[in-house]
C-alpha cells in the first residue's frame, strides 16, 4: 500500500470517530508534514573529524584522552584548571557556539577580546564536532543541533559518546522537517507579542522576531 493511499484510508477513518482520541489523532495526522513534499527531502552534513571537547578539565580531559580515530581533538577548559594532558588545551571564561555539525563556529572572550577558537587552534574557520561536558551547557537549546554531544546536560550518556564520535567523519543525511503555521502564530498572524516557545526550542537558531513577526534564517534551517 502506498504512503499517500494509506493516509488517506487513516484519514477516513478518524474522520468518522467522535472520541477526543480520535478527535486527536485527525489532528495529529491533519498537521503532518509528508517528506515527498519536502524539497530537497534530506540536507547534509560534512565532518572533517576536528572535535572541541568543553568543560572543565578533569572532566573533560577523562573522556576527551579516550576519544580515538577523530582528525584533532581540542580542549576548551571552563574551570581555569590547564593541568597535564597531551592535548592542545585551551582556557577562556567565555563561550559561545553557533551552527550544526561540520560547521561550529565557538568563540571566546578573554578579557575584552573576541577570538574564534577553531582559527586559533587548528587553522580552520569552523570545529566540526562538540563534546559539551558542562553541567548547563554552552549551547542551551532544548534539542541540541546535529554533531552537538551535551554529555554534560544528561542528553548522552559517555558510552554512547565513545561509540559515536569515532564514526562521525564523512558526508551525513538526514530528514529535512520545518513547517510554520502563520494562522496559530500570534505574531505572524496578528502582528502581536505572543509566546516564543518555536524561537527557544529551535536547534539550529533559525527563528527571530522581526517586526512582531517570526522570520525565519534560511541558512540556519540546515541544522
Amino acid at each position: 500500500m502506498s504512503t499517500n493511499i494509506m493516509n488517506t484510508t487513516i484519514k477516513n477513518t478518524l474522520e468518522q470517530r467522535v472520541t477526543p482520541n480520535g478527535k486527536a489523532r485527525l489532528q495529529a495526522l491533519q498537521g503532518t508534514v509528508e517528506l515527498g513534499n519536502l524539497i530537497p527531502p534530506t540536507v547534509s552534513y560534512e565532518s572533517r573529524g576536528d572535535l572541541l571537547v568543553v568543560g572543565p578539565f578533569e572532566k573533560a580531559r577523562q573522556i576527551a584522552e579516550a576519544i580515538d580515530d577523530l582528525n584533532t581533538v581540542t580542549l576548551l577548559v571552563t574551570d581555569g584548571n590547564t593541568g597535564d594532558t597531551p592535548l592542545q588545551t585551551y582556557y577562556a571564561s567565555e563561550v559561545s557556539v553557533f551552527g550544526f555539525m561540520g560547521a561550529f563556529e565557538v568563540r571566546v572572550k578573554q578579557g575584552l577580546v573576541g577570538e574564534n577558537l577553531a582559527l586559533a587552534t587548528i587553522g580552520r574557520e569552523v570545529f566540526d564536532l562538540i563534546l559539551d561536558v558542562t553541567e548547563k551547557g554552552v549551547h542551551e537549546a532544548a534539542v541540541p543541533p546535529p554533531g552537538y554531544f551535551a554529555l554534560g546536560r544528561g542528553l548522552c550518556t559517555e558510552e554512547e559518546v565513545l561509540e559515536t564520535l569515532p564514526e562521525m567523519k564523512g558526508i551525513f543525511d538526514k530528514p529535512k522537517y520545518f513547517r510554520l503555521d502563520t494562522d496559530i502564530c500570534a505574531h505572524s498572524s496578528r502582528g502581536v507579542d505572543g509566546c516564543t516557545r518555536c524561537i527557544d526550542a529551535c536547534p539550529a537558531e533559525a527563528l527571530t522576531i522581526v517586526d512582531q513577526k517570526v522570520a525565519i534564517n534560511l541558512i540556519c534551517v540546515r541544522a
